[in-house]
C-alpha cells in the first residue's frame, strides 16, 4: 500500500503547487505491479488488487474534491463550466421546443390539407351547381328587381368558386419557400372581386363599403392575383367584423418604382373603435402581413381607440400592356352627369374616379334640387346621364317621384338613369319594366368597369379593354 499511496500523495502535493501536468506524468510511469502469484491464487489476488484501486480512486477523489473546495475561488475553469453546463441545459430545452414546434406545425399543415381537400369536395361541388342555377334563373324572364337579384347572385357564386380555388393552392400559398410564378391579371378586378364578395355581409350590418380605386392602376400586370385577393380578403373582412355603423373604404393607386417596375400601393379605412398600440401586433391579420411579405412589400395599421382603423399596404409589380386608351374614354370624356348620393364617401368617390375619366360631375343635394338643374341645364347645356342612389328612387318630389317627372318630361327624354344599388322592393316588384329612363343598374360596391358601361356608348369589347371585368382577370 505504501508503494501506491506515495505517488498519489507526490502528485497532490504537486497539484496543489499548481503543478497539476506533474501529477499526470508520475501518474503516468507509475503503474502498478502486483507480485507474481501462484496460478491457483491469481483470481483473488487479481480482485484484490482491483479493490485496492478502487479505493485509490475513492481516496483520489475525495483528495480531489477537497483541494478544489479550498481553491475554488481561484480555479480558473470553475465559473466556466458552470456557464457551460447551464448553456448545455438552455440549448437542450430549446432542442425540445423546437421538435414540439415541428410536430405542431406538420399537423397543422396536414389538417390544412384535409381541410382543403373536404372544401374542394363538399363545398366547390354544390357551389358549381348554384353557380348553373343562378345563370338559368338570369336567363328566365324576371322583373328588374329579380333580374337584378340573379345578377348578384350569379356574381356571388362565381366569387365563392374563385375563393376555394385560390385556398386550393394554400398549402402553395403559405409555404414561403414557395415562389407562385407571376401572371398577367387587372389587380382593379381582383381587389373589386374580393370586396364584392364581403359586401353582403357589411350591407346586413348596415355598413357602407365604397370602393375607391384610381385610374393610375394598370389594366394589367404582372403578379400574384392570389396573394393580393387574400390580403384584401383579410383586411376588408377585419374591417367589416370590427365595424359596427359608419363605412370601409378600399382605395388604391399605383406610381412608378425607382427599378422600372410599378408600386401599387392600397388602404383599407373604418369607422370601427381602433387599436389600441399594445395590440396592433396581435390581430390575428398575419396571414395578410405574410402574403404582403412574400409579394415583397410593406404593410402598416394606423389606429387609435375611437377613431377607426386603417391598413396599408404596397408591392412591386411588372407592368404589363394597358390598353387604358381606347374609343369607352373618348365618350365619357365631356359628359355631363349628375350624381345624387345619399352616403357622402361613397358620393366623394363616385365622383372623383369618373372626372379622372374626364367626365363632368355634378351633384345634387335632393331630389327637387335635382331636377330643377335637370330642366335648367336642358336648355343649354344638357345632362348625359344621371347616377341615382336607388335607395332614394322613390323619394318624393312636388311632382312625384324624380324618376316619373323625369319620364314625363318631353325635355328629359334623352336622359340616361343609372340606379346605383339594389332596385327597392317598393318600386312594384311586380312590373314587367322600370320607368323608361331607367336604362342601367349597378349594384354594390360600385365597380368601374360596370359603371362605364351604363354611361358609355363603346362596344362591351372597348370596355374590357379599358377596364377588364373580373372573368378577363
Amino acid at each position: 500500500m505504501r508503494e501506491i499511496m506515495t505517488p498519489v500523495r507526490a502528485s497532490f502535493r504537486d497539484a496543489g503547487r499548481g503543478r497539476s501536468r506533474r501529477f499526470a506524468a508520475a501518474t503516468r510511469q507509475r503503474t502498478l505491479k502486483p507480485p507474481p502469484v501462484a496460478a491457483d491464487t491469481a483470481p483473488v489476488t487479481t480482485l484484490s488488487h482491483l479493490i485496492d484501486a478502487a479505493a485509490v480512486i475513492v481516496l483520489a477523489l475525495g483528495f480531489y474534491r477537497s483541494w478544489r473546495g479550498r481553491h475554488e475561488r481561484t480555479y480558473p475553469g470553475a465559473d466556466i463550466d458552470a456557464r457551460v453546463s447551464e448553456r448545455t441545459q438552455q440549448l437542450e430545452v430549446t432542442l425540445e421546443q423546437l421538435v414540439a414546434a415541428q410536430q405542431a406545425a406538420q399537423s397543422t399543415a396536414d389538417g390544412y390539407s384535409r381541410l382543403l381537400a373536404r372544401l374542394g369536395r363538399e363545398v366547390r361541388t354544390p357551389m358549381g351547381a348554384v353557380l348553373e342555377t343562378a345563370d338559368k334563373l338570369r336567363l328566365s324572364p324576371l322583373n328588374p328587381r329579380q333580374q337584378q337579384l340573379a345578377e348578384v347572385l350569379h356574381r356571388s357564386a362565381r366569387s365563392v368558386i374563385d375563393v376555394i380555388d385560390d385556398l386550393r393552392e394554400g398549402s402553395r400559398l403559405q409555404n414561403p419557400a414557395t415562389a407562385l410564378a407571376p401572371v398577367p391579371f387587372d389587380p382593379r378586378a381582383a381587389v373589386e372581386d374580393a370586396v364584392e364578395l364581403l359586401t353582403p355581409g357589411a350591407q346586413a350590418k348596415g355598413i357602407e363599403v365604397v370602393l375607391a380605386l384610381g385610374r393610375s392602376l394598370p389594366t394589367s400586370c404582372l403578379a400574384s392575383p392570389a396573394r393580393l385577393r387574400q390580403v384584401i380578403s383579410n383586411l376588408v373582412g377585419y374591417a367589416i367584423r370590427e365595424t359596427s355603423q359608419g363605412q370601409v373604404v378600399i382605395t388604391g393607386d399605383a406610381k412608378p418604382a425607382h427599378d422600372g417596375r410599378l408600386l401599387l400601393h392600397f388602404s383599407v379605412s373604418d369607422t370601427g373603435p381602433g387599436i389600441p398600440a399594445s395590440l396592433k401586433s396581435g390581430l390575428g391579420l398575419a396571414m395578410a402581413k405574410e402574403q404582403v411579405d412574400l409579394m415583397r412589400g410593406r404593410i402598416e395599421v394606423h389606429s387609435e381607440p375611437g377613431r377607426g382603423t386603417r391598413f396599408e399596404f404596397s408591392i412591386p409589380v411588372q407592368p404589363d400592356r394597358d390598353l387604358r386608351e381606347s374609343r369607352a374614354v373618348s365618350t365619357l370624356r365631356g359628359q355631363r352627369v349628375l350624381l345624387i348620393e345619399s352616403h357622402a364617401a361613397a358620393r366623394a368617390a363616385l365622383a372623383a374616379q369618373l372626372e379622372q375619366y374626364g367626365v363632368e360631375m355634378e351633384i345634387a343635394a335632393d331630389m327637387t334640387q335635382a331636377l330643377t338643374r335637370l330642366r335648367t341645364a336642358s336648355e343649354s347645356a344638357p345632362f348625359r346621364a344621371v347616377l341615382l342612389d336607388a335607395r332614394l328612387a322613390t323619394s318624393a318630389t312636388p311632382e312625384g317621384t324624380l324618376l316619373r317627372a323625369i319620364e314625363s318630361d318631353s325635355r328629359l327624354a334623352t336622359l340616361r338613369v343609372v340606379l346605383l344599388g339594389l332596385i327597392p322592393p317598393e318600386m312594384d316588384e311586380a312590373s314587367e319594366r322600370l320607368p323608361r329612363c331607367v336604362q342601367a343598374t349597378v349594384s354594390r360596391p360600385l365597380r368601374i368597369s360596370r359603371l362605364i358601361e351604363a354611361l358609355s356608348s363603346a362596344t362591351p369589347e372597348e370596355i374590357a379593354a379599358l377596364v377588364p371585368d373580373a372573368s378577363a382577370a
